[in-house]
């Protein structure tokens, strides 16, 4: 090698100290590490709070989702009040002419597994009483007494019969089961008396199973026989589904 050379390097060296050069590498590379790592930590914070807000966000859904479903859970029980209030504000509105009774009762069970149209009661009747069932401020079937027990025959049995009333001309009928639709047949209306399909029916009060008024259904088909119409109703209640009725005992003053 030159003595040139071995010049130069020794020259280098001098410079690279005298002005500390090598010192400002060293920060020119920190600062772009520092840069690097500083970049790293902002990305992986900003990702962290990211997931958090995430987190947060489904946490603040379910609670709403919770909440909600209680809201309304507490407005099917405002609604059920309601309609009870109501009912009963029905049933006072009735005194002057009907005193009804009523009692809650709930389903024990069927009578038979292959009948959902008969159910037994919990509640006590006296032998050969007939009473009415109601669900919700509608006409559901009717009780009696059988064998020291209470049976229900719900409205879509055939022997669920009781009168009823049809639309502003006040055509009476009797009730006779359902077909397989659910949809409650009307036996026995005179064919001199006017009704429609989409009339409303309404218990008439004249068999002393049901107070006057209450109602059951709308007309939805009407059929022409020899010497009565028959008609079909859907009821406005599906009583075979419910497992707490009020039952309808009318005092016997009030019948008479």
């Amino acid at each position: 090698m030159s003595k040139n050379f071995f010049i130069a390097i020794f020259l280098s060296i001098a410079l690279l100290y005298i002005f500390n050069i090598n010192t400002y590498v060293s920060n020119v590379f920190s600062s772009v590490t520092n840069g690097i790592k500083t970049k790293y930590l902002d990305v992986f914070i900003q990702s962290g709070n990211f997931i958090s807000k995430y987190f947060n966000q489904a946490s603040t859904i379910e609670a709403l989702r919770l909440e909600n479903q209680e809201l309304k859970e507490y407005r099917l029980l405002y609604e059920d009040l309601h309609s009870e209030s109501k009912h009963i504000y029905e049933v006072l509105g009735w005194q002057k002419f009907v005193y009804p009774e009523l009692a809650l009762t709930r389903v024990v069970s069927y009578k038979s597994p292959n009948d959902l149209s008969q159910v037994l009661i919990d509640y006590p009747l006296e032998e050969g009483k007939i009473v009415g069932l109601i669900f919700d401020n509608y006409a559901a079937g009717i009780a009696m007494s059988v064998e020291g027990k209470t049976l229900a025959l719900l409205n879509n049995n055939t022997k669920a019969n009781y009168s009823v009333m049809i639309g502003e001309e006040k055509a009476t009928g009797i009730t006779h089961g359902a077909d397989n639709m659910g949809n409650i047949l009307i036996k026995y209306i005179p064919l001199w008396q006017n009704f429609k399909v989409g009339d409303i029916v309404y218990t008439s009060g004249m068999d002393g199973i049901f107070y006057e008024g209450l109602k059951v259904g709308e007309i939805i088909g009407i059929k022409e026989g020899i010497n009565t119409y028959e008609a079909y109703m859907k009821p406005y209640v599906a009583s075979s589904k419910k497992r707490f009725f009020y039952i309808c005992n009318l005092k016997s003053s009030q019948k008479e």
